[in-house]
């Protein structure tokens, strides 16, 4: 099972967590208007080459998606707004894309089965702030899921889903994406927190 850390900053906690290799990808939110905004342009030449790192995007233009993609060398760009199948094309001629879908009703799940050309959909919960609510959508809509796109599950997860994650039996389901549930401050992760559960949900 794929786990996700997103929302992270620069700090020793970020750089413990992936020289602990506990986790397998971790986001960056290049959004302007989110709490976890990092500056994309502070980054020294260190980015990180030990972990798969993803760079979140909220309606940016694809020349600064790909500027910052190469300028960091990025693995993945995970788009959050209203991009149709011909920017996701383009996207993949310079890293892979994850898509994010809101969540809400069926009728939002039918959509993300006719999206192509991703490396994997992410199930968030819908919001006009794009992600980052801190609350789960009903995952039982996930069986409407019909499409051959790999997905991650977003939003609200917390310590006490390990079982339902568990559970979880859904022929396309990846992994998951934890954020705002593992945090002292927006963007400062409590690590002990992400490492008993990560212990938990493994065994």
């Amino acid at each position: 099972m794929i786990v996700k850390v997103c929302g992270l900053k620069i700090d020793i906690i970020t750089d413990q967590l992936i020289n602990e290799g506990m986790i397998d990808m971790i986001g960056f939110n290049f959004y302007p208007q989110s709490l976890r905004y990092v500056d994309p342009f502070s980054f020294n030449e260190k980015i990180f080459k030990q972990i798969l790192t993803v760079g979140v995007f909220v309606g940016e233009t694809i020349e600064k998606v790909e500027k910052i993609s190469y300028a960091l060398n990025l693995d993945y760009v995970q788009l959050h707004s209203l991009e149709d199948q011909a920017y996701i094309n383009r996207c993949n001629q310079f890293a892979k894309v994850i898509k994010a879908i809101g969540i809400e009703t069926k009728e939002d799940v039918d959509q993300a089965n006719t999206i192509q050309n991703c490396s994997y959909l992410l199930f968030d919960k819908k919001s006009e702030a794009h992600g980052g609510t801190g609350q789960k959508f009903e995952w039982s809509l996930l069986e409407y899921y019909t499409g051959d796109t790999p997905f991650l599950i977003a939003g609200g997860i917390g310590p006490e889903d390990i079982e339902k994650i568990k559970s979880i039996s859904y022929p396309k389901f990846a992994g998951i994406d934890i954020n705002s549930r593992f945090e002292h401050i927006p963007a400062v992760k409590n690590k002990e927190l992400i490492h008993t559960f990560l212990e938990k949900l493994r065994k």
